[in-house]
C-alpha cells in the first residue's frame, strides 16, 4: 500500500471546504431574513420556522467543518515536524486529538439531527413530538473544541525550539506556529456566549454571537493551516521585499519630517537664510553628508575681470569648505559612416577589412 498516496487522499478528504461554503451560506441568509441582534418579539411568529431551520442547518455544518479542519491541520503538522516511519510523542499526540475530533463530529451531528422525534420539530414548532435540551451538546462540544485548540497551540512549539536553527528563525517559526491563539480566543468566546445563550429568554438575539463567534473559530482554523506556506510565497512573488522597501521608505521620511520639523522649531528667532556648513569627510570616507536645506552660495566679487574661466576660484580667499571649485562642460559628437566601402578614413583606421 502507497503510505503517501493514503496521506494525500486522507488530506485532501479533510480540506474539503464544503460545510465551511454552506454555513457561510446559513450566515448571509439568516441576516437577509431576520438579521443579527433582532429581539425575539420584533420577528413574526410565521418567521421563526425559516430562522430554526436555518439555525439547524448551520450547526450541523459547524459540527462537520471544525473537526475536519483541525485533523487536517494535525496531519499536516505530522508531515512537517515528524521524519517518515517514526513514532514518537508528537505523532502519537496528533493522532490521538484527531481521533477525538472525528468521535466528536460523528456524536454531534448525530446528536443535532436526533435531538426531537419526529426530525422536522427541531424547527417546526407546530408539529407535535418529543425533544431533548440541546444546549448541553452544544456547550460540551464548545468545551472540547477549546481544549483541542489549545493542545494544537501547544503541540508544535516544543518541536520548534528543539530545531538546530539560529534562534532568530525559530522565533519567527514559533510565532508564524503561534497564531492559533486566534482560535483560541474565538472558541473561548465561543464557550461563553453559548453558555449566554443556553439560557437566554431572547434566543433570537443571543444566537447572533454565537454564530459569529463560531465563524471566527473556523476561519482562524483555515488561517493556521495555511499560514506555513505564506512566508514562502511572500519571498517568491516579492511581496516581502516590496513590504520592506516600503516600510524603510516610510520610516525615512518620517524620520527626515521630524528631524526638519525639530530644527525649524529649535531657534525661530535665527534667521532661516543662514546654513551650516557639512563637516568635511575624514580620510577614507568616500562621501560625505549635505545638509537638507543644501549648500549655501556666497556671490564672488569678480570686479575688473571680465574672462568667463573660473580659474579664479582657486585663489578665492574665503573659499568655504567643500564647496565647488571649478565647472567643466563636456561636448561629445558621434559620426555614423553609411558607406563603408567608399570611405577612405575608414580603410586608412581599418586597413584588415581590405583583407
Amino acid at each position: 500500500m502507497n503510505i503517501d498516496g493514503l496521506r494525500q487522499s486522507a488530506d485532501d478528504a479533510l480540506n474539503h471546504q464544503g460545510t465551511y461554503i454552506g454555513f457561510i451560506y446559513c450566515c448571509y441568509d439568516l441576516m437577509a431574513t431576520s438579521g443579527y441582534f433582532i429581539h425575539q418579539w420584533d420577528i413574526r411568529l410565521g418567521d421563526l420556522i425559516g430562522i430554526s431551520y436555518i439555525l439547524h442547518i448551520g450547526g450541523v455544518f459547524y459540527s462537520v467543518t471544525l473537526p475536519l479542519l483541525k485533523a487536517a491541520i494535525l496531519l499536516e503538522w505530522v508531515h512537517i515536524f515528524v521524519p517518515m516511519r517514526t513514532r514518537n510523542a508528537f505523532w502519537w499526540i496528533c493522532h490521538a486529538v484527531v481521533v477525538v475530533q472525528l468521535m466528536l463530529l460523528v456524536a454531534s451531528v448525530l446528536a443535532l439531527c436526533f435531538t426531537c422525534i419526529p426530525y422536522e420539530k427541531i424547527w417546526d414548532f407546530t408539529i407535535p413530538g418529543k425533544c431533548l435540551d440541546k444546549s448541553k451538546v452544544e456547550i460540551s462540544s464548545a468545551s472540547i473544541h477549546l481544549a483541542s485548540d489549545a493542545i494544537i497551540l501547544c503541540l508544535p512549539q516544543r518541536v520548534i525550539w528543539g530545531l538546530n536553527m539560529p534562534i532568530k528563525r525559530r522565533l519567527g517559526v514559533s510565532v508564524i506556529f503561534s497564531l492559533g491563539v486566534l482560535a483560541c480566543t474565538s472558541a473561548a468566546f465561543r464557550l461563553a456566549v453559548t453558555v449566554s445563550y443556553s439560557t437566554a429568554n431572547d434566543a433570537i438575539y443571543s444566537v447572533a454571537s454565537v454564530i459569529l463567534w463560531a465563524l471566527a473559530e473556523m476561519t482562524c482554523g483555515f488561517m493556521v493551516i495555511c499560514l506555513p506556506t505564506a512566508p514562502k510565497l511572500l519571498v517568491e512573488t516579492g511581496t516581502l521585499a516590496r513590504l520592506k522597501a516600503a516600510l524603510r521608505s516610510w520610516t525615512s521620511m518620517r524620520i527626515g519630517s521630524g528631524a526638519s520639523s525639530k530644527k525649524s522649531h529649535t531657534n525661530p528667532g535665527q534667521s532661516s537664510s543662514r546654513v551650516s556648513m557639512p563637516k568635511s569627510p575624514g580620510p577614507g570616507t568616500l562621501y560625505q553628508k549635505i545638509d537638507e536645506d543644501g549648500v549655501p552660495l556666497a556671490k564672488l566679487d569678480r570686479s575688473g575681470s571680465a574672462s568667463e574661466s573660473t580659474e579664479g576660484l582657486r585663489e578665492y580667499p574665503n573659499r568655504p569648505v567643500a564647496t565647488i571649485v571649478r565647472t567643466t562642460q563636456f561636448v561629445t559628437r558621434e559620426d555614423h559612416v553609411d558607406d563603408v566601402g567608399g570611405n577612405d578614413d575608414f580603410h586608412r583606421q581599418h586597413p584588415w577589412h581590405d583583407k
